[in-house]
């Protein structure tokens, strides 16, 4: 998709439809990708990524994913607040989800594995 020179109205129906994530943003804020500087492009395309020149979004369907999973023989499953007990505290709601605030997983090749949680978690220090 091409956004026009003045997207704002664009973007804002854009961020409607969850989830919706600005790659860029994404990979400047998570601790576990490659950082954008190794992604293997252009130097000149990295900097209009990094000075908002150039914006990538991508959408997640949780139900194609979770059906992949289940394939590759991995149960998912949306988990609530009661499930996570102390763990909601440090976790967040995950956008585009009933309102969970993690994903349950568990191995289908091994019943007697206990189930996981996979939580959405920041950290924020004091300014």
């Amino acid at each position: 998709m091409i956004l026009k020179k003045d997207a704002t109205e664009e973007l804002r129906k854009l961020g409607t439809i969850y989830p919706f994530f600005d790659l860029t943003q994404l990979n400047v804020y998570a601790m576990w990708p490659p950082p954008l500087f190794f992604w293997p492009m252009p130097r000149e395309l990295i900097f209009d990524l990094i000075f908002g020149r150039t914006l990538v979004f991508a959408q997640l369907d949780y139900s194609k994913l979770f059906e992949m999973a289940q394939r590759e023989g991995v149960a998912m499953r949306w988990a609530g607040d009661k499930e996570l007990r102390e763990g909601r505290k440090v976790s967040s709601i995950i956008p585009g989800s009933p309102q969970a605030s993690a994903v349950a997983f568990r191995s289908l090749g091994q019943p007697e594995a206990k189930e996981q949680f996979l939580l959405i978690v920041s950290v924020r220090l004091p300014d």
